[in-house]
């Protein structure tokens, strides 16, 4: 009986420093917040463009060279220094390369030589004149210079892929944009199935030969849709018309290898 009056006891006087504590605490005022009227939505977006099918128009269809940067075979055996071969960069201070590779890519093979500076020094220069229109380059470099007069000197990394190209290159007789347009057309009914989550980003190499035709047509990476994939190899195989063939710098016809790429920007 004793032991339950203690109890008793203990949780009354609780009670009462509880009471006494929450009627002397500071009192906090909460301002009213006013509703927003009509938000405005954090992301402006159509969820059916996200999930659902894309329309064949936000399709990206190109055909050219496979790297952005080029350069024609002439001007690659007149280079006496990687700024021969390198897209201008934009450097906001004037500076020097250093630790250059010269890379060139054909049938999967990697072969690279190394300098010191900008200049191409006869090992480079050896290399690059052993390549032709299905070879493919990458220039790497170190870009060092002064953020401020005599001290904080920077580095850039350089990394450039290049394509080789003829003096002219092939062309569609119709013109690019005809070009472009049949295979856009010829492949919608295909392409209503593509969902924007499923598409990667589709190539197809193909070669323009001298006589102006289509040969070698390959797919080097899937769209993600293999039905797809087939009718654009069948619609670069059965082009309609002919082809102007490339043109080296002595005027001769030769072949080169084109890049269809199928896809969306970046993908």
């Amino acid at each position: 009986m004793k032991k339950s009056i203690l109890i008793v006891g203990t949780l009354v006087v609780g009670l009462s420093f509880m009471a006494f504590s929450f009627l002397n605490r500071p009192k906090v005022v909460v301002e009213p917040v006013e509703k927003a009227v009509d938000p405005a939505p954090l992301f402006d977006y159509d969820l059916a463009n996200i999930i659902g099918p894309l329309k064949n128009a936000d399709l990206v269809y190109k055909v050219g060279s496979r790297y952005i940067h080029t350069i024609s075979k002439a001007e690659l055996d007149r280079a006496k220094s990687i700024t021969d071969i390198l897209p201008e960069q934009e450097f906001k201070s004037k500076g020097y390369y250093r630790n250059i590779q010269i890379s060139v890519f054909e049938n999967g093979k990697k072969v690279t030589e190394l300098g010191d500076d900008a200049l191409i020094n006869e090992a480079q220069k050896k290399l690059l004149q052993s390549t032709d229109y299905t070879s493919e380059i990458q220039v790497s470099a170190l870009y060092e210079y002064e953020q401020t007069a005599g001290k904080n000197r920077s580095y850039d990394a350089v990394m450039n892929y290049i394509s080789i190209i003829p003096q002219r290159e092939a062309a569609f007789t119709e013109g690019y944009d005809a070009l472009i347009n049949y295979l856009r057309e010829n492949s919608k009914e295909h392409t209503s199935i593509i969902h924007k989550q499923q598409l990667r980003g589709g190539q197809f190499n193909f070669t323009v030969t001298k006589e102006g035709t289509v040969e070698q047509v390959e797919l080097k990476s899937t769209s993600g849709y293999e039905e797809v994939d087939q009718v654009l190899i069948d619609l670069l195989e059965n082009l309609p018309g002919k082809w102007k063939p490339a043109m080296d710098a002595n005027g001769n016809k030769i072949d080169q290898e084109l890049t269809f790429f199928f896809g969306l920007d970046g993908c």
